[in-house]
């Protein structure tokens, strides 16, 4: 008679472990049932020493207001708070609150768990100033909780830049869909950089005249000489991803270029601006494009690099945008400003991705452009660290044709192709919006 083969309570919880940090990964965790969160049900149903061990894993996150109305008093108490990591936290700007419960439950929050991540979003573009007073209070509690290390700001503008300075201990920053930040006042000032541990941080812009890095960056108070400090401390940044839809922040990107010591990984990307519905009408009217272009600036970011002796920069990606005239093409700067890194550098990945006309991107100034970057990458010497090249085009033809006159293949990169050194990943497709 065979009998059944049993785990070792340690293999048991590893396998619990593993479940819940591949459910933490993934935002959907709160939003549907993940085939982690099931088994993670049924391991716990195994024996009583796994109830504790996949609980920690199953409430670890909370998405709040919750089941589409008001928290009841009852509700409040029973929830288990202690075991709470990740807070989704969606905020309102109307006068409708969260209620006594949920202001309750969010005060246990506090007192009780030991949260790791908190996002603070709104459906729409909120307004910070707009929200009640009691939401505003309880955010700025939570962002000060010891064990907070990473936070996410999304559809949130004019938040105060000096409440940033409460969550010192973070070590990842994000901002998604946010203008601005209200910049701090004249009386605001501190000694030094208020977040030193900071490692990673993320602006998705999508507006114009973006000001969250400067703000970041620049110094606080009325006396902006000696003594004051920064909200970010740049040499502690290792990764650095800018989406934006305007080149307002480049000032602030070259100075971190310049002086940032501990990045690693620099990520730019164009995005893609188009007006609100009744200005599209308007441009209708007027007969004049209703989607605007934009492409990010290049000029600059060699020499910012090359200017740094401490440079530790391993990986640089380049979403260039939408291409619309060749004219436009950022291609020959980017040229022009890896021939300033060659020999200066210890670049090891580089990742270059864009969509354009056909003229734009694969006419003759195309081609040309690629056998000059072909050159460039693998000359002897140049970036003697380079191990991966990945190049991305994505054609959009002017005309209805089943396929456009010539198409970007290896071939327009033999040197690349041949290189046992480094990797080389192309990937050219074409769009015919006519079909």
């Amino acid at each position: 008679m065979e009998t059944s083969a049993e785990l070792p309570l340690d293999v048991l919880v590893y396998i619990a472990d593993m479940l819940g940090s591949d459910s933490s990964n993934s935002k959907d965790w709160y939003t549907r049932e993940s085939d982690s969160v099931d088994t993670l049900k049924k391991l716990s149903l195994t024996c009583k020493f796994m109830v504790p061990v996949c609980r920690r894993h199953l409430f670890a996150t909370l998405k709040f207001p919750f089941l589409g109305r008001p928290l009841t008093k009852n509700e409040s108490h029973t929830i288990p708070t202690h075991y709470f990591k990740r807070l989704y936290f969606n905020v309102w700007e109307s006068k409708s609150d969260i209620g006594i419960p949920g202001h309750e439950l969010l005060r246990r929050i506090c007192d009780s768990s030991s949260l790791t991540f908190i996002e603070v979003s709104s459906h729409t573009s909120g307004n910070w100033k707009r929200l009640p007073e009691k939401t505003k209070t309880i955010i700025l509690s939570l962002i000060q909780m010891p064990s907070l290390r990473q936070l996410v700001l999304t559809h949130i503008n004019n938040f105060p830049a000096i409440a940033l300075t409460l969550c010192s201990r973070i070590n990842e920053l994000n901002f998604f869909r946010v203008c601005n930040l209200a910049p701090a006042g004249t009386d605001d000032v501190i000694p030094g950089p208020a977040i030193t541990t900071l490692e990673s941080l993320t602006l998705y812009s999508p507006g114009v005249d973006n000001k969250i890095l400067a703000t970041l960056m620049s110094s606080m108070g009325h006396d902006k000489g000696a003594g004051t400090g920064s909200i970010i401390d740049i040499n502690s940044l290792k990764n650095v991803t800018l989406i934006t839809g305007d080149n307002s922040e480049f000032p602030q990107i070259s100075r971190l270029l310049e002086t940032a010591i501990c990045l690693e990984k620099l990520n730019i990307s164009g995005n893609l601006y188009i007006l609100s519905l009744c200005n599209f009408y308007v441009h209708i009217l007027m007969d004049s494009p209703a989607i605007t272009y934009f492409t990010p600036r290049l000029g600059g970011l060699g020499s910012s690099l090359a200017a740094n002796p401490h440079s530790r920069l391993r990986s640089i990606s380049l979403n260039l945008g939408y291409i619309e005239r060749q004219d436009d093409s950022p291609l020959p700067i980017l040229n022009l400003e890896l021939q300033q890194l060659a020999g200066k550098v210890i670049i090891e990945a580089l990742e270059v991705a864009m969509e354009g006309s056909f003229d734009a991107i694969w006419g003759p100034h195309g081609h040309a452009w690629a056998a000059d970057f072909d050159r460039l990458v693998t000359e002897s010497g140049a970036f003697p660290a380079l191990r991966l090249v990945t190049f991305s085009s994505e054609c959009i033809l002017d005309v209805d044709s089943d396929s456009p006159p010539w198409e970007m293949t290896e071939a327009w990169f033999p040197r690349l192709v041949a290189s046992t050194a480094i990797h080389f990943d192309l990937s050219a497709s074409y769009v015919n919006p006519f079909h």
